[in-house]
């Protein structure tokens, strides 16, 4: 008899949520495409749109049910509901934001399209709103997944952290103080930086 576990005895890391579902056979940009064949007009996903995008991941690494299929629905659930933005639907821009951190992609590339995302109004910087929209959207991630380290963190919430984070990158990464950083000010502060 298969024991049945309950959903809260799991934490995942990144790499370990990447590996399970098969993301870590994707691109960035191959693993959006997946999520925008399914988005509606409003370019959102409902649960439905959400799972069946999940499907078509698991299912390039799997070729039938995987073993782990229970620990693989915690992790597709999860992010569902951390990156829901409103009854049964995830934007698409949160999605993407949230997601690009499990691509095969080098570090760079994620930090790239993640920037484009956020780049609201493709102006080539980054306001603190829009990078505090980022980062939340990542800290949901990495604390839903691993409900441990928020622990560890006392407890913080992803859009506190967010806050924090983002006005540190502003004051350590806007070097030239006009209220706004442009992709190489935002790498060269990634790159730089012991907790991103």
């Amino acid at each position: 008899m298969t024991e049945v576990r309950n959903e809260n005895e799991f934490c995942f890391g990144i790499d370990e949520a990447r590996v399970l579902t098969g993301m870590d056979l994707f691109s960035t940009a191959d693993l959006f495409a997946v999520f925008e064949a399914n988005l509606d007009e409003n370019k959102c996903l409902t649960s439905d749109a959400f799972n069946t995008s999940f499907r078509t991941i698991v299912k390039t690494k799997y070729e039938s049910a995987p073993a782990e299929a229970q620990r693989i629905k915690v992790i597709i659930n999860r992010l569902f509901d951390v990156l829901a933005s409103g009854p049964d639907t995830v934007e698409f821009r949160r999605l993407a934001c949230g997601l690009s951190v499990f691509s095969k992609d080098p570090q760079e590339v994620k930090v790239h399209a993640a920037f484009q995302l956020y780049d609201t109004n493709g102006d080539g910087v980054l306001s603190l709103e829009e990078m505090i929209d980022y980062f939340t959207c990542v800290f949901a991630v990495v604390f839903a997944l691993d409900p441990m380290r928020q622990a560890a963190m006392g407890g913080i919430p992803s859009v506190d952290l967010a806050q924090i984070t983002a006005k540190q990158a502003f004051a350590d990464a806007d070097k030239d103080g006009n209220g706004e950083i442009s992709f190489d000010e935002f790498k060269e502060w990634f790159s730089a930086s012991p907790t991103a």
